[in-house]
């Protein structure tokens, strides 16, 4: 029995330093995981702080397209109200336009309305003219 109990001491000496390997391999591969944890939390952070600021500039971009898109449209209705303004210009010309050629061809006809009358004033004038030539003579 010595021998069983010998060989069994020796078992459990084995089984104790097979025990103590594999306490310091978990406390190893423990200590590996926890490194790799607090790397993993590092670069997510740093990930975070990269998507934080990728996302303040989107903001900035979003407002400043928004901003765009409104003096867009600012100019756009300018451009409508000056076209507006054009047009009602280009028909008030048109209007005066007709209105003076209205007044000028008024203004022909009591021209010519004048020049009749100074030409029949003229002829007849020349007439008693020469009526008074012929008396005298």
């Amino acid at each position: 029995m010595r021998v069983e109990g010998q060989r069994a001491t020796e078992r459990a000496t084995i089984a104790e330093q097979g025990l103590e390997v594999v306490k310091a391999r978990q406390a190893e591969t423990e200590a590996g995981l926890w490194t790799s944890l607090a790397d993993t939390k590092a670069a997510l952070q740093e990930s975070l702080v990269a998507l934080e600021s990728k996302q303040s500039a989107l903001e900035l971009a979003r407002k400043a397209l928004e901003s765009e898109r409104k003096a867009w449209s600012e100019a756009d209705q300018e451009v409508l109200t000056l076209r507006g303004q054009v047009m009602g210009m280009e028909e008030a010309n048109a209007r005066l336009a007709g209105q003076k050629g209205e007044v000028a061809r008024q203004n022909l006809e009591m021209v010519k309305a004048t020049f009749s009358r100074n030409a029949e004033e003229l002829a007849k004038s020349r007439e008693e003219r020469h009526a008074l030539e012929g008396e005298l003579d």
